[in-house]
């Protein structure tokens, strides 16, 4: 994929396993989610895949993967709506360099508006961004292209003015292909090395030089 570098003027950001790692805090945020889920006969065969994809994905995309029952639907989705995460989280390494960065910058997350916003917190990073967007199912139907398109039109951006740097592949990196923005793929474990349709980058130095190197 080619980036027109001396187009770009401003930058959307993913939140989970972009500008920090989910498994980082895992423990703590879904211990007891986990301790409920595991007490389900039904989850115990896929329980393994059930707790790492909570780790990546949102909740209503899994519950539906793994074939929840309405009542533990229910049961989860009340937990979650209430939940905030209470300790400190560490961003990804050098993702300070992100504040030396001369384009206006967005913020773009997915999941339960009062977790998402404690996370935030937790981060020391709300002043980071001209705009942060929590994209709740809870709340409405928007999605991340939605918020995208809305991002163009308040802001008088064209799409190829924007680079969108996220994790999913399905989420925020597709958005920004259909709607023609620009996009690099944050994959620090490197799962996709081998292949040449993204633009990949390891971090956030790594991402940093490639945004801040000459045109």
């Amino acid at each position: 994929m080619t980036i027109k570098k001396n187009a770009i003027k401003a930058l959307v950001f993913d939140l989970d396993n972009t500008i920090y790692s989910v498994a980082s805090i895992a423990p703590q945020l879904f211990g007891e989610l986990y301790r409920q889920l595991g007490n389900r006969h039904e989850l115990k065969k896929n329980f393994v895949s059930i707790k790492n994809d909570l780790q990546r994905l949102p909740f209503q995309v899994v519950a539906k993967r793994y074939d929840f029952s309405p009542q533990l639907y229910r049961e989860c989705i009340k937990y979650l709506s209430q939940l905030k995460y209470q300790g400190k989280i560490f961003p990804f390494e050098s993702y300070s360099l992100v504040r030396k960065v001369p384009f206006k910058k967005f913020l773009v997350t997915t999941g339960f508006t009062n977790l998402q916003k404690s996370k935030i917190n937790a981060l020391g990073i709300q002043d980071d961004f001209e705009q942060i967007n929590i994209v709740d199912p809870l709340v409405s139907n928007r999605t991340k292209k939605d918020v995208f398109v809305e991002m163009l039109l308040k802001y008088q951006l064209s799409p190829h003015e924007v680079l969108v740097l996220g994790d999913d592949i399905q989420s925020e990196i597709k958005a920004a292909e259909e709607l023609g923005m620009q996009s690099v793929l944050f994959d620090p474990s490197e799962n996709y090395s081998n292949n040449s349709q993204y633009l990949a980058v390891k971090g956030f130095r790594e991402f940093f030089d490639f945004v801040m190197s000459e045109k």
